[in-house]
């Protein structure tokens, strides 16, 4: 990377506190872009819907080796179960 395309990069790819992004996926990008360039990996660590319409309004990303995952929240109903799951 050139220094101008370095500048460009910093520019366009500085996460900040209360980001909006235009769609999910253009905020799954530009958090997996940053990481991959900074040398690490992203997962969603969880994500906030509204009660009210269901409408995703916030979402956390983090570096895939922090901590561990948190439970699934969604309950048994929206997960497949095999039989061996059955308790």
């Amino acid at each position: 990377m050139n220094v101008k395309e370095n500048e460009h990069f910093i520019e366009d790819y500085t996460p900040c506190l209360q980001k909006e992004f235009e769609t999910e996926d253009a905020a799954y990008e530009f958090y997996n872009v940053y990481g991959r360039v900074m040398g690490f990996s992203i997962r969603i660590c969880y994500s906030t819907k509204s009660q009210k319409d269901g409408v995703l309004i916030g979402r956390k990303f983090v570096c895939s080796k922090q901590g561990t995952r948190g439970k699934d929240k969604r309950g048994p109903s929206s997960r497949t179960s095999s039989k061996g799951d059955e308790n």
